[in-house]
């Protein structure tokens, strides 16, 4: 539609009622309309469905082009229009002077059975967005798709579907996780290998802070002279023993001749952590376009 066009179209049916939540002024299109409700004719309807003159510019813009689509079309759809010929003449000549159609035998009769189309069954969407505020390697700002989001809102209009519900997918069962061994089902023996007091009595008070079982009190080694913290596991125990050896950093891991699995505490005292918990991951919704009718889009009364 050109823009001599849109004005003819708009003045055809006698103008357009809108409504604006905030006040415009745009000296670039000379359209200053307070907030509330307001009669436009086709030059101020142009003026109103291109201005970007507020705060989120373009985005603004498309919801006040589909507001005055909205509103031609309460019009064309009233009664006081598909009631009145020399009125839906109007509409249709200047309609086609807008656009390009096939041959227009029989328009006048197509016009006239638009009475049956409701304001609801016109439905608008904006394409799903990813980044609001992209700035493009050229330093304009822009608008990011969302690309997967944005393809199958296509794919849906382009099968005629429904945009507003969810496309139903397939889901393959998923496989369980294969699970750590949890400290609570860990026990651990600490021993001391050095000649640092109260060094077994610590390692074991932060193991248990981590929610390993450590019974009894701490021993200590024939050799005094560990440098580094070593966890030893007995054949068998690698899953559990690998758990410990993951809160204390830089820990040797290795198997021998002991039970179950135990930590002998070297001069390096590395602070034990906490054991982190793999996140569970939070399903990712489907994404579906915003959409509204017609009808969401006039003023209301």
């Amino acid at each position: 539609v050109n823009i001599l066009g849109f004005i003819d179209v708009v003045d055809s049916l006698g103008g357009v009622t809108v409504c604006t939540p905030i006040p415009i002024n745009d000296p670039k299109t000379g359209l200053n309309l307070p907030a509330g409700t307001h009669q436009l004719q086709g030059t101020q309807a142009l003026g109103y469905a291109r201005t970007r003159a507020t705060a989120r510019s373009d985005l603004d813009r498309i919801d006040r082009q589909q507001q005055v689509i909205s509103a031609l079309l309460n019009r064309a759809l009233s009664a006081d229009t598909l009631a009145n010929p020399g009125k839906l003449a109007s509409f249709v000549n200047s309609t086609l002077s807008t656009v390009k159609v096939d041959p227009d035998d029989g328009l006048i009769g197509l016009a006239t059975q638009l009475r049956d189309v409701s304001l609801e069954d016109v439905r608008f969407a904006h394409v799903p967005l990813a980044n609001v505020d992209f700035k493009a390697p050229t330093g304009e700002s822009a608008v990011l798709w969302d690309k997967p989001a944005a393809r199958d809102m296509f794919r849906r209009i382009d099968a005629d579907q429904d945009l507003a519900k969810p496309t139903p997918t397939q889901t393959k069962t998923p496989t369980p996780a294969k699970t750590a061994v949890p400290p609570s089902s860990i026990t651990v023996k600490v021993m001391n290998g050095t000649l640092i007091t109260g060094l077994g009595a610590r390692t074991k008070a932060a193991l248990t802070a981590s929610g390993f079982k450590v019974p009894g009190q701490p021993g200590n080694t024939d050799k005094k002279d560990h440098k580094k913290t070593l966890v030893r596991y007995a054949a068998g125990q690698e899953a559990a023993a690998r758990v410990v050896a993951s809160v204390i950093p830089g820990a040797e891991l290795r198997q021998a001749d002991v039970e179950g699995v135990e930590v002998i505490a070297g001069s390096d005292q590395p602070k034990i952590k906490k054991l982190q918990q793999p996140a569970t991951p939070t399903p990712k919704p489907t994404v579906t376009p915003t959409t509204k009718t017609a009808m969401d889009s006039i003023c209301k009364k």
